[in-house]
Parts: C-alpha cells; sequence; structure tokens
C-alpha cells in the first residue's frame, strides 16, 4: 500500500507541473499575440493611408496595401512560417476587416489559432484555440509617424 502511494503522488505532481507550464505558456503567448497584432494594427494603418489625402482633410484606407503591412509585421513579431506557424502556434488565420466613412477609418482584426500546450495532449487534442479580436481607429497622432519626403 504505501509503496503505491509515492507513484501516485509522482504522477500528480508532474499533471500538476504539466499544467502551470501551459498555463504560463499560454498567458505569455496570448499576450505576445496581442502585442503583435497591437503593432500590426497601427503599421498597417500608417503605410495604407495616403499623406495627400490627410492634407484634403480625408483619410482613405488602402485595403490591399494595409492587409500585407499587416500580415508582414504580425509574422515577423511572432516569428511565424509562411503558413503562420511556430513551435507554440499551430493553424492560425489571420482576418482584417474593414470600414471607412473618409473620415475616420477603421482596421478590424481577428486571429483564430491553437496554442500547442502538453495537458490536452493527455486527452487527445493539439492545444488550447484561443481567438483575439482587435480595432483600430484611425488616429491624429499618425500625421506625425507619416514619413516625408
Amino acid at each position: 500500500m504505501m509503496a503505491l502511494k509515492l507513484p501516485v503522488w509522482l504522477l500528480l505532481a508532474l499533471i500538476v507541473f504539466l499544467l502551470v507550464m501551459d498555463l504560463l505558456t499560454f498567458w505569455v503567448v496570448r499576450l505576445n499575440m496581442t502585442t503583435a497584432l497591437d503593432l500590426a494594427l497601427d503599421a498597417a494603418m500608417i503605410a495604407a493611408i495616403e499623406e495627400t489625402d490627410l492634407l484634403r482633410g480625408k483619410s482613405f484606407i488602402d485595403e490591399t496595401k494595409a492587409q500585407v503591412v499587416a500580415l508582414k509585421y504580425f509574422r515577423e513579431n511572432l516569428a511565424l512560417n509562411e503558413h503562420l506557424e511556430n513551435k507554440f502556434l499551430k493553424k492560425t488565420n489571420f482576418e482584417l476587416n474593414f470600414r471607412s466613412d473618409g473620415l475616420r477609418p477603421l482596421i478590424f482584426a481577428e486571429v483564430n489559432t491553437t496554442v500547442v500546450t502538453h495537458v490536452p495532449k493527455l486527452v487527445g487534442r493539439e492545444g488550447i484555440e484561443i481567438t483575439i479580436s482587435q480595432e483600430q481607429y484611425y488616429l491624429q497622432n499618425y500625421k506625425n509617424l507619416a514619413p516625408t519626403g
């Protein structure tokens, strides 16, 4: 009876350790994704609004340019490959939507991915699915960030 208690406690300790590591991994990956998405939307907004439109008092988003720039910065900041995957992220889907009334354009981003962790593998799953959504309105301080000449 006494010999059985030690393996049970070791197994329980291992599961608790894996759970804590998974929670820390999930928290750090989510924080990094949120930061990368914020930077990607800022970069897309700066790149996609023409300075000549701003001088006329209008601000329209070049959606194609915004999509390319946002995806580029998102991939670079998270070190993702061409399939938007790395050691921690699998099955990533990056989607941008736009709305513009000529005065205050909006970029809305949604990222769906699977964070690879250990505990879900015990029950036959690859990881924990997560969705991060964020919207970015055009702000006047982007005028100061626009390249000159």
